[in-house]
């Protein structure tokens, strides 16, 4: 709106090209390290945007330069690899085009720089925020739910029993499955008749892995419907669910929505962990100095174990579902271990960690021998 963005340039990035017609034969030869689908986005570029007028046949003169920066690990960084000749000199959008052609992989770090150097932007922008729960609890109101869409390896429940100590509100919790929907009607029946304390009434009631009981969505559908709405009612039904087509269109559309998805990159893991440690946890063992530094450590091993799933199988021989509750289990272990032996038990730490919490999880002889080491 503000001029900042070429919005031609800007919609050819997002589309790509649609020329089909080679009129300029592949420079790299058939089967060479440019495609054709993006000598076809180069072709087009050049005719269509008068800023690429000449790319094409500059591209074909300096071939060996754009080969060295198509082959480089790091192509987005314009002082390690300068471009040829007025190219070096385009802005970070255009760069961004070129990119998008010879090296699309590269394409989101180059995103990420144009968003870092906007002065109404910046770094913040590319940071995902931490989940703040207690601002979810203030736009909610105790006649809808509280759905908390979750992926696979996230866990809001530390999250939400450090914000109901904090309120000082009690919470029933219970994970959905077979046989659990007469507990979960009873639980909120229930709950709803606490009695008022201090200007509120009501408790909460965390219904986890609601996508694992669609047949009793329609039935919770109903009991929601049934909850007269109060002002200063603590009641609230708080959902924890996958991605479901079966979950009733009325709880989503009336309830208080958020996605709770693991963290991205170490510090921003760490970042987590940390925020789920309420203050009278973090000061609750006796030894506080080697407490500190071996939580330090075991947030930072829980980081770099969940970051090595993004690899794959050269992360991990098997796809493991380390959650916050391995994580959980493994600090209070810690507070108890230190606080009952003198000397700091590192051997017994190491087999509580590595082989029974983390490790219970792990099933491949290398995995194990590998988070063994991490720790």
């Amino acid at each position: 709106m503000e001029g900042g963005l070429n919005i031609a340039e800007l919609r050819f990035l997002m589309a790509g090209a649609t020329q089909v017609d080679m009129t300029k034969p592949n420079p790299t030869g058939e089967g060479g390290w440019l495609t054709d689908k993006a000598w076809l986005t180069i072709l087009e570029m050049s005719t269509k945007f008068d800023t690429f007028a000449g790319f094409d046949d500059d591209f074909i003169t300096n071939l060996g330069q754009w080969e060295k920066i198509y082959n480089s690990a790091t192509p987005q960084s314009f002082k390690e690899n300068p471009w040829p000749g007025k190219w070096n000199d385009l802005d970070l959008l255009q760069k961004t085009i070129i990119m998008r052609a010879i090296r699309p992989d590269k394409v989101i770090p180059m995103i990420q720089k144009i968003i870092k150097k906007q002065p109404e932007l910046g770094k913040e922008y590319l940071t995902p925020p931490q989940s703040d729960l207690s601002a979810l609890y203030k736009d909610s109101k105790n006649s809808a739910a509280i759905i908390i869409v979750i992926s696979p390896g996230a866990d809001p429940m530390t999250e939400i029993n450090n914000l109901s100590a904090k309120m000082k509100i009690a919470n029933k919790s219970i994970s959905l499955g077979r046989g659990q929907s007469g507990k979960a009607v009873d639980a909120i029946r229930e709950a709803q008749k606490t009695p008022a304390k201090a200007g509120t009434m009501g408790t909460w009631v965390v219904l986890q892995n609601c996508h694992l009981a669609p047949s009793f969505m329609p039935q919770l559908d109903a009991l929601i419907e049934e909850v007269k709405y109060e002002e200063n009612s603590s009641f609230r039904i708080w959902m924890t669910t996958e991605p479901s087509d079966k979950f009733p269109v009325t709880i989503v559309q009336n309830g208080t929505k958020m996605t709770s998805e693991p963290p991205k990159g170490i510090q921003q893991n760490a970042l987590k962990s940390y925020n789920s440690i309420s203050e009278k946890d973090f000061d609750a063992c006796q030894k506080p100095v080697a407490f500190r530094r071996l939580l330090w450590g075991l947030c930072f091993f829980n980081a770099v174990i969940l970051e090595r799933r993004k690899f794959g199988p050269l992360g991990w021989n098997k796809a493991y579902e380390f959650s916050a509750s391995d994580l959980s289990i493994s600090m209070k272990q810690l507070v108890q271990f230190l606080d009952f032996y003198d000397e700091v038990p590192f051997q017994a730490l190491t087999y509580m960690v590595a082989e029974a919490n983390y490790g219970g999880r792990v099933t491949d002889p290398q995995d194990r021998r590998c988070i063994m080491t991490l720790l």
